[in-house]
């Protein structure tokens, strides 16, 4: 599991983390010391509490470990947390981690989205997972034609015409200049305030239902009902909240083989 900053209230605690899930642990804050132009004996002191760096070192800090935006401004925030000399500005820091902290935990912040559709577009597009099922196949090495994705799902070429006009329409597909079709926009993503969120998870949750009876040895499927304490509630769900994060990296980079449906609940009963 990679070290995350949003689990972290103290940045000195998140340097310390990071440098143990290191492979080389012995050299880390030497190259820290490097990046930051700095002695190693002033990095030692500052992890022993001893001192802390300024906010131009902080932004050198967020650089050498290749932070993102938020996770950047979140570094900072701790930073200037501990900096801050009065009770007030403590807790106005605090305040802004906190907000940081809940941007960082919904998903729609971890899975960059790139569409951009009206409500009628979204309302048609997520009613039908076939509009989806369409656009992936478009991704496909082997996937070049109208024909080509008709012999893949089965469907006659009239029947998956105007599906393929509308994602053409909508840019989530395009053709390239040797006459094939391919991904347009890469990522959609819709909200969870979305009121099609519902339809949306059970046309893929039924889709995956229906695949059961041809499933193999290399598909996955789990299902159960347990009880657990509130802490592992709330361990399990970052888990899964990164490992999301982490699929959604990998398949950006992944070799387009094969299709692949994945569907994923962990919620609490009765609440």
């Amino acid at each position: 599991m990679s070290v995350q900053i949003f689990d972290n209230d103290c940045y000195r605690d998140f340097l310390i983390a990071y440098r143990e899930n290191t492979t080389d642990k012995r050299s880390f804050y030497s190259k820290l010391s490097l990046a930051l132009d700095i002695s190693p004996s002033l990095i030692s002191q500052v992890i022993k509490k001893d001192k802390s760096f300024s906010f131009e070192q902080g932004i050198k800090v967020s650089e050498f470990l290749s932070l993102n935006t938020l996770e950047t401004q979140f570094f900072m925030e701790l930073l200037a947390l501990d900096r801050a000399g009065s009770v007030h500005l403590k807790n106005y820091h605090r305040e802004i981690i906190e907000n940081l902290r809940t941007q960082w935990s919904l998903v729609k912040n971890r899975v960059q989205s790139k569409e951009v559709f009206s409500d009628i577009d979204k309302l048609k597009f997520y009613s039908d997972n076939l509009f989806s099922k369409i656009r992936i196949s478009c991704g496909l090495n082997d996937i070049k034609t109208l024909e080509d994705i008709s012999k893949l799902h089965g469907l006659s070429p009239s029947k998956l015409q105007p599906y393929v006009d509308f994602l053409l329409e909508k840019k989530l597909i395009r053709i390239n200049d040797n006459s094939e079709l391919e991904l347009g926009i890469q990522n959609t993503h819709l909200d969870t305030s979305s009121p099609l969120i519902k339809t949306h998870h059970k046309n893929w949750r039924m889709e995956a239902i229906m695949q059961h009876p041809a499933m193999n040895e290399k598909d996955l499927a789990f299902s159960s009902c347990f009880s657990i304490s509130e802490s592992d509630k709330d361990f399990f769900r970052n888990e899964l909240l990164e490992l999301i994060e982490k699929l959604s990296i990998r398949v950006k980079s992944s070799n387009p083989e094969k299709m692949t449906l994945f569907n994923l609940d962990f919620i609490e009963l009765n609440k």
